[in-house]
């Protein structure tokens, strides 16, 4: 490339701390304005995934004795290596869009809780000054982002009166004992009008979750 710049690629970063491994992720990236001003569309993306890990040639006995030794120990404890379980299978969409696009939309349930993932997207440009000699400039923009531990575990699901009420009567229900690797929990508490029916939609008795554990409720229809 000589001293002519590569284009640089910029990802926009998620809404969210984590990332939801139940929920579609949904990420985009583009050429800074400069570089989009000279190059347009006249460009070639690519996406790969690549998982961190622990080094196995990393030793936290060496790492000790170094610093007490006032050496500085090299070997890194975490590397990143390819993230297979994002590769395309037989029967199976991983990848919902083109990797040649510079957006992405990775299918739900794919990538793994708990877990730190960089989505590098690479841009290859004609180079400015050598484009008929069929040279090219690569750049690329990475994205690290922390995946959300796996779903919480179900505790109690507690409804007082527990006997049939009134319709105007107060109910109270209470998550007991739930717990999970990401903390504080939000509640959403929801009830189905026909438990034998598999495709009722359940109906939600908030907008949006709480940070409550318990929720008294007046809304309960007659005969639930």
């Amino acid at each position: 490339a000589g001293d002519v710049a590569v284009p640089q690629v910029v990802i926009e970063p998620l809404e969210t701390a984590k990332a939801v491994t139940t929920q579609r992720l949904k990420v985009i990236g583009d050429l800074t304005p400069k570089d989009k001003a000279q190059y347009g569309d006249n460009v070639v993306w690519g996406w790969t995934f690549f998982r961190k890990e622990t080094n196995p040639k990393f030793s936290q006995q060496a790492a000790e004795e170094a610093e007490v030794n006032g050496e500085v120990y090299l070997v890194p404890e975490s590397i990143y290596i390819e993230a297979i379980e994002l590769e395309a299978s037989e029967g199976q969409e991983i990848v919902l869009t083109s990797l040649t696009s510079n957006s992405l939309v990775l299918q739900s349930n794919t990538l793994r809780p708990s877990t730190t993932y960089a989505l590098r997207l690479t841009a290859t440009t004609p180079h400015p000054l050598k484009d008929d000699q069929g040279l090219t400039l690569e750049g690329y923009g990475e994205l690290e982002i922390e995946t959300a531990g796996p779903p919480p575990v179900p505790g109690e699901l507690r409804i007082t009166p527990e006997m049939e009420s009134v319709v105007d009567e107060e109910k109270t229900i209470t998550a007991l004992s739930w717990t999970a690797m990401d903390t504080p929990l939000t509640y959403m508490f929801s009830y189905r009008s026909d438990v034998k029916d598999n495709f009722s939609e359940p109906m939600d008795l908030r907008v949006n979750p709480i940070s409550a554990s318990e929720q008294k409720v007046w809304c309960m229809r007659a005969g639930l």
